[in-house]
């Protein structure tokens, strides 16, 4: 659950959970929260000590929003009990009984993940034209280039599922650095950080890029 603090449909995800019988739900399903930093759900709540340790300040459209995204990620992947991958937020509601979601989602080995090819905020990141050299930060083999990013450019929903094959491609913190930094020397992050008198951080955070609807769409496709 990626979401802001208070959750209004928890009484609908209650149900979700009762409905397929409270010993199923405890062992086929674990629930992670990336809510505010500092935020908290009171006891009772669903969603009380599911709070995830590792947590981002978001700001809407902002690439923050990926980091959060993959502190999800990083904590669910750390139990490998974990084989399925569902972003939700505090706005979404199931449509589906969990028993019928669930077995949908391990009847296949993909993952669903909506994607298309455009060149839509391509601009916004601006990566090195070459590789760096092996011996360099990185080595050529996982430095993200501008042709590569190019060529792989995806743009889609932010909300994915996704199997553990994918979510560990997704979560390395080097490729969102990498990512990251590209925001930022972005000449349009420039240009916005010049007229804001912004520093980097705030160039990543404030500056409408909207990383979540292609950072993991891209990463898949260079994979």
């Amino acid at each position: 659950f990626l979401v802001r603090d208070r959750i209004p449909t928890e009484p609908l995800w209650r149900a979700y959970f009762d409905d397929a019988g409270a010993q199923w739900a405890a062992t086929h399903t674990s629930l992670y929260v990336h809510a505010t930093p500092g935020w908290t759900y009171p006891n009772g709540s669903l969603f009380a000590g599911r709070e995830i340790t590792e947590r981002a300040r978001v700001h809407w459209g902002g690439f923050s929003v990926v980091k959060a995204e993959l502190a999800l990620l990083r904590a669910a992947l750390r139990d490998a009990r974990n084989e399925r991958f569902l972003l939700v937020s505090e706005s979404c509601a199931p449509v589906h009984a969990l028993r019928c979601t669930y077995a949908y989602l391990f009847s296949t080995e993909r993952s669903f993940v909506a994607h298309w090819n455009t060149t839509d905020r391509r601009d916004l990141y601006r990566f090195p034209a070459r590789a760096a050299n092996a011996s360099g930060a990185g080595g050529a083999a996982t430095t993200l280039t501008d042709g590569r990013v190019a060529a792989a450019w995806r743009k889609g929903h932010q909300w994915v599922a996704l199997t553990r094959a994918h979510a560990t491609l997704v979560e390395p913190r080097d490729t969102f650095r990498q990512f990251s930094d590209a925001h930022v020397r972005s000449p349009a992050a420039q240009t916005f950080g010049r007229k804001m008198h912004a520093g980097p951080e705030s160039i990543a955070s404030v500056h409408h890029c909207f990383g979540d609807e292609h950072y993991v769409q891209t990463v898949l496709a260079l994979h």
